[in-house]
């Protein structure tokens, strides 16, 4: 079959079960004691808050995950009545200054015994240079909570637990599909990687695929994102290796990516199968759509290159991240393919110094195209 349906979609899964209300939910912490949904329109997006505490609970949007600089909200119900605070922090570790324009409105605020509520929305653009604009793209997500109440507004006792997450907040509506009963599963999983020191690492690891003896279709996959690893797996890629032949001997192989010692076979292993993302959590195919397996022309081998961010360069890491396949034998219409295009950027690359701006240009010829998507030869330039 040819490859007549493409497919680019990342798509936020819901981690648990959530208010019809909502469109979006996830768990923010590894311990899911803070539970953050979500919807939007073309203006405004409003937010629920559901942690487990009878103290104050704080959500923000950073920069770059840190603290400083950032855009936040801190609440809490005592006795019954609801304070909420718009936010910001300025350069230095200090306890969050209460805007001046409150630009955050507090919808509900409740608590029970073990967890406090808040519902809260917010223009999508505010204009306040003390807030910070949220729009598509990777948004970083900052969570806190405290055990107790404050005294006051203006004595916040420091978090008990904190933490941060990357989400794609304005993100469709994740599709629920209703899988065939026939649906399996298989991972490709790090084995306990022990992560360099390096601020950032991309690992390779090298694998067989589990035998098919027939044709089926992905119909879904997600990242396996060992908990307490939210913060260090970055992204996944997962190559497929054009060569069928590959040495039994170098199934699990693993090393860092490019290094001298680097078998040859799994080198050149770089054609595109499976991707995500940090702020995506599972991708799901259209419902007459799969990506082939099992076929003469789909991998038997793959390389999956894991990119682990370590800024704090820990030496204890032990990482055991990956991706899980959905397969299934009931075939779908049409099968699914990657497309790569853009201009590579190598050392061959040279940008004159001071420039302003710098284009970089390519032609996808018709000739290329054809092999591909089928009949037509498309003509395309990029830039």
């Amino acid at each position: 079959m040819q490859f007549k349906y493409f497919v680019v979609a990342m798509v936020l899964h819901l981690a648990f079960c959530q208010d019809d209300d909502f469109t979006h939910s996830v768990m923010l912490d590894p311990d899911e004691n803070y539970a953050l949904s979500w919807k939007y329109d073309d203006e405004t997006i409003t937010f629920r808050a559901e942690v487990k505490t009878n103290g104050y609970i704080g959500f923000g949007l950073s920069r770059n995950g840190g603290m400083k600089n950032s855009d936040v909200v801190i609440g809490w119900v005592k006795d019954g009545i609801a304070h909420f605070k718009d936010r910001h922090t300025g350069n230095s570790y200090v306890a969050p200054m209460v805007d001046k324009k409150q630009d955050w409105t507090l919808v509900s605020g409740s608590e029970n015994s073990t967890h406090t509520i808040l519902t809260f929305t917010r223009k999508l653009d505010t204009c306040d240079k003390e807030d910070l604009k949220i729009g598509e793209g990777t948004a970083r997500i900052i969570y806190s909570w405290h055990d107790k109440d404050p005294v006051s507004e203006s004595e916040l006792m420091h978090h008990t637990h904190r933490g941060s997450r990357s989400l794609l907040l304005l993100a469709a509506a994740p599709k629920r599909s209703q899988h065939p009963k026939d649906t399996s599963t298989f991972d490709i999983l790090n084995p306990k990687v022990s992560v360099p020191s390096h601020k950032t690492t991309y690992w390779c690891q090298a694998m067989k695929l589990p035998p098919l003896k027939k044709k089926m279709h992905i119909i879904k996959y997600e990242a396996v994102v060992q908990p307490g690893h939210e913060g260090l797996v970055h992204h996944i890629l997962v190559y497929g290796c054009r060569s069928r032949n590959i040495d039994d001997k170098f199934h699990g192989w693993g090393g860092v990516c490019g290094n001298p010692n680097m078998p040859r076979d799994i080198r050149i292993c770089f054609n595109v199968y499976l991707s995500w993302a940090i702020g995506a959590e599972a991708i799901e195919m259209p419902d007459h759509v799969g990506i082939p397996v099992g076929t003469e022309d789909s991998p038997t081998w793959v390389v999956m290159e894991t990119h682990y961010d370590n800024p704090q360069g820990k030496s204890d890491f032990v990482d055991n991240s990956g991706i899980r396949v959905h397969v299934t034998s009931s075939l779908r219409q049409y099968d699914a393919g990657i497309v790569q295009v853009g201009a590579a950027v190598t050392r061959d690359q040279i940008i004159p110094p001071y420039m302003p701006e710098f284009l970089s240009t390519g032609n996808c010829l018709g000739q290329c195209t054809k092999e591909v998507i089928g009949q037509k030869k498309w003509n395309q330039s990029f830039w």
